[in-house]
């Protein structure tokens, strides 16, 4: 037996684009890729059953071109690449897999963890406006019978770089996931958030958080639900607690030496921004929360845990680097955000208006189901920026600029 895969890519869920970086538009009004598979069976006189070779050959583009090709072409016009036997496509489970399950499983590190919150009302319970969150409580609180307090509104982390205020009260959220959360309420803590599976292709689904956490924070994709892992948990008496297991605790320092929880998420945060780990692990990365390898040397170890720092203030926004803004926002006018569109380097918000000197990394940044770089423009369309989210959006660009970087560094010392 022998197969001929015609793929035809298009893959609008993956985000597919051509390998020179322009468009890959499907053949089809559908989400997933498109394949022509043809297969070409051989009389076997004899009762060897082999596996079938196959051979493989990839179109990228616009639709027109894909058509275009697809008349005019036969089977011989073809490059066609025949596939080894021992390629990862036969093997579902992946090359890598016993390598990855020496590693230690990040679910399996916390001792507690849920998933994030989901009020069942973000349009009321949810504000970028503490005033406005008040106002939207107390209308609601008046037709529902109960009273607005203000000691329960606490800031949320929504969306990535997107902190805004919620009404937690027992009687109004949906799925407050009380006993984990209540580690993040007023109290000093970071969390990582991490998606059990991934129907997006390639691992990108982890971000710290120091406030509450809402599920989607990561990802609103379905499937892609967010679970939090604080790094601390407080008694009833308000003790703080490191929220880690010791026995892997201990395995870990048995090999670099005394470290703290922080350290020991630092290690993991710039694991899990590897592109050769996210790329080596891709397959496992699907299906169930990380495993991280256990450092085989200490240096390895104490080299990696200040680029996880580095990684995790960069994302709180916490860095001082953030306060030093690469961009511009010079033009005067009402701050509207209207059409946002990207062109050499500036991002504008309406037909005036831009940010100058935007990367196109940090643009086209991915964390988890966004492109933070684009979402928080687009979640404040049709309104007003005010100073404080124009110099968000500024950090925001560093962070994602720099991230790119730390990602590579990572990788000089692991690969």
């Amino acid at each position: 037996m022998t197969k001929y895969v015609l793929d035809l890519h298009g893959n609008s869920r993956k985000k597919e684009i051509s390998p020179d970086g322009t468009k890959d538009e499907n053949v089809f009004d559908i989400m997933s890729g498109v394949s022509i598979i043809l297969g070409v069976k051989k009389s076997q006189k004899n009762n060897n059953k082999k596996l079938a070779e196959v051979y493989s050959c990839d179109i990228y583009g616009t639709r027109l071109n894909k058509f275009q090709i697809l008349d005019t072409s036969n089977m011989d016009d073809m490059e066609w690449k025949k596939l080894p036997e021992d390629c990862d496509i036969w093997k579902t489970e992946g090359v890598n897999k016993n390598m990855y399950n020496e590693g230690f499983s990040v679910s399996d590190l916390f001792q507690i963890s849920s998933v994030g919150i989901v009020t069942g009302r973000d349009a009321v319970a949810i504000s970028e406006n503490k005033e406005n969150l008040k106002t939207n409580i107390i209308s609601y609180a008046n037709s529902h019978n109960f009273e607005y307090e203000e000691s329960k509104v606490f800031k949320i982390d929504y969306r990535p770089f997107d902190i805004r205020y919620v009404y937690y009260d027992k009687k109004f959220i949906e799925r407050g996931r009380w006993d984990v959360m209540q580690c993040f309420l007023n109290k000093e803590n970071i969390g990582i958030m991490l998606c059990r599976q991934q129907k997006i292709e390639g691992f990108r689904h982890v971000l710290v958080h120091r406030n509450t956490v809402e599920s989607s924070y990561v990802s609103n994709k379905t499937s892609e639900i967010g679970s939090s892992f604080p790094l601390y948990f407080y008694t009833q008496q308000g003790e703080k607690i490191s929220n880690l297991k010791k026995e892997i605790w201990n395995e870990i320092n048995k090999i670099v030496g005394e470290t703290t929880p922080e350290n020991i998420l630092d290690y993991i945060y710039a694991y899990l921004y590897s592109p050769s780990y996210r790329e080596k692990y891709k397959e496992f990365l699907k299906t169930d929360f990380p495993r991280v390898p256990f450092p085989e040397i200490k240096e390895t170890f104490w080299k990696l845990v200040p680029l996880g720092t580095k990684l995790r203030n960069l994302h709180l926004l916490t860095d001082s680097i953030v306060k030093k803004p690469i961009t511009t926002y010079s033009v005067v006018g009402s701050n509207l955000v209207e059409k946002i569109t990207y062109s050499n380097k500036n991002v504008y918000i309406n037909s005036d208006q831009y940010f100058g000197g935007v990367p196109e990394i940090a643009w086209n940044f991915y964390i988890g189901g966004y492109q933070p770089a684009q979402k928080y423009l687009k979640d404040r369309k049709g309104r007003e920026l005010t100073n404080m989210e124009i110099e968000t959006y500024e950090q925001i660009i560093v962070s994602l600029t720099e991230t790119d970087k730390i990602m590579r560094e990572i990788d000089k010392i692991i690969s």
